[in-house]
């Protein structure tokens, strides 16, 4: 099984896609990244100059060509995106981001992919206990997991250095984990009890916008269209 967490910007999405086995336990980890910064470019994180392009819709279409040709192959089982957030962007570019984002989502989605789609306050919880968490205090927690993916090659978050990918693929990450936790939490490989308490708030979790707990609401299914 492989399952996929997307944190998506317009110029950097970052993606981390596992390979799980029958007990859902991780075998393998993939990453991909883009940077408009020559000195971060490597096999995982692609570079482009935004002015070889027309317009947004050209450098969306070639950094999705990029993802499908490189590094989605198949269909992937599950995939993961964080929701919007008010205040994503100011003039305007929130529509960029939505058209963006919204072009990959059907793709995946007509692919067969199952979807989930997390709120951003929760994926903030999950890693660092703070629904409000800033990108510094998601790197320090992730620094801290045992399973990690290394990006130790990569500046830190907190040195805000333009071009730096490394949030977005590790936002990625802890949605590709919630994702995974979701998963285990369905097959009953672990109980809700045993989760921690900033875990069992998420997955019980209801707004106004989303009246219904992740566990009660079904994944987002193509082949359940009439």
């Amino acid at each position: 099984m492989e399952i996929l967490g997307i944190d998506y910007s317009i110029n950097s999405p970052g993606l981390v896609k596992f390979e799980l086995d029958k007990d859902l336990n991780i075998i393998s980890q993939d990453y991909r990244g883009f940077t408009q910064s020559k000195k971060f470019e490597s096999k995982k994180i692609l570079y482009f100059k935004k002015d070889q392009f027309k317009c947004n819709i050209d450098q969306t279409l070639w950094i999705h060509s990029q993802l499908f040709s490189n590094f989605l192959h198949g269909v992937i089982d599950y995939v993961a995106f964080e929701g919007y957030a008010f205040g994503i962007s100011k003039n305007g570019r929130v529509f960029d981001i939505a058209e963006a984002c919204g072009n990959l989502k059907w793709r995946i989605y007509t692919f067969g992919s199952l979807m989930r789609i997390y709120d951003p306050n929760s994926i903030k919880m999950f890693a660092t206990s703070h629904g409000l968490s800033k990108k510094e205090e998601m790197e320090v927690a992730y620094e801290q997991q045992s399973d990690k993916i290394d990006l130790s090659f990569l500046p830190m978050v907190s040195e805000n250095k333009n071009g730096n990918p490394k949030d977005n693929i590790i936002d990625a990450w802890w949605i590709a984990k919630l994702l995974l936790t979701e998963l285990r939490l369905r097959r009953g490989l672990v109980m809700l009890k045993d989760l921690s308490e900033d875990a069992i708030k998420i997955f019980n979790r209801v707004t106004k916008s989303n009246p219904t707990n992740i566990l009660a609401t079904d994944f987002l299914d193509v082949s359940k269209i009439v």
